[in-house]
């Protein structure tokens, strides 16, 4: 019998000590899952920042694409108005040149107009003459 109870005594030890084994790695598994369950409170923490933060990034980049497309709007209309002052320009410069061709041709006329209006004095004076010469001939 007391072989019994040491055999017993013994298992009973066996049993304790694989309970207490067992206790002890579940206690460091509760541990480790304690720990892992922080580190994924901590990582949804850092994925909802990280989603805030593309969602800011992605607005930026739109409001930024909207605002290159507007100054290449503002741009393409600064160009296409520079253009049209230049061409405005050069138009100016066209009429500039033929208002001093209009006065140099003007002055040519009436510099010629001024000489056929002498050679007419001068021919009615010689016809003038020509008819008191024929009439002093007669």
């Amino acid at each position: 019998v007391l072989l019994e109870m040491e055999s017993e005594r013994s298992m009973w030890i066996a049993k304790e000590k694989a309970y207490l084994e067992t206790k002890q790695q579940l206690d460091i598994c509760t541990d480790e899952n304690s720990k892992l369950s922080e580190d994924l409170v901590k990582v949804r923490q850092e994925l909802v920042q990280c989603r805030e933060l593309l969602k800011t990034l992605e607005d930026k980049m739109i409001l930024s694409v909207e605002h290159n497309t507007n100054e290449e709007k503002c741009c393409r209309e600064n160009c296409e108005e520079s253009e049209q002052l230049v061409e405005k320009g050069r138009n100016i410069d066209n009429e500039n040149e033929l208002c001093k061709q209009l006065q140099l041709i003007s002055e040519e006329r009436d510099s010629l107009l001024s000489k056929m209006k002498q050679m007419s004095l001068v021919i009615n004076e010689l016809e003038a003459l020509k008819e008191v010469s024929n009439n002093k001939a007669s």
